[in-house]
């Protein structure tokens, strides 16, 4: 059987994708914005899209008020 390797995205593609951005997150956690550079709209939503799991919004539950974190290996 022969091995078949198939790619949809272009160099291009990639390379929007691996220029650096930066998110800006507010007192509470909360992400208020991103920032890019010239990129397509495409580039940017995936960003945003990724920086949405990177919120760190302080959560009440039965216990008191603690921060939620997260730890990325």
């Amino acid at each position: 059987m022969k091995s078949f390797q198939t790619t949809y995205q272009s160099e291009e593609a990639a390379g929007f994708l691996k220029k650096t951005w930066e998110a800006d997150y507010q007192t509470n956690g909360l992400i208020s914005g991103i920032f890019v550079g010239s990129e397509p709209v495409w580039a940017t939503n995936m960003k945003r899209a990724l920086a949405i799991n990177f919120q760190m919004k302080k959560e009440s539950g039965t216990y008191g008020n603690y921060e939620v974190s997260q730890l990325i290996n």
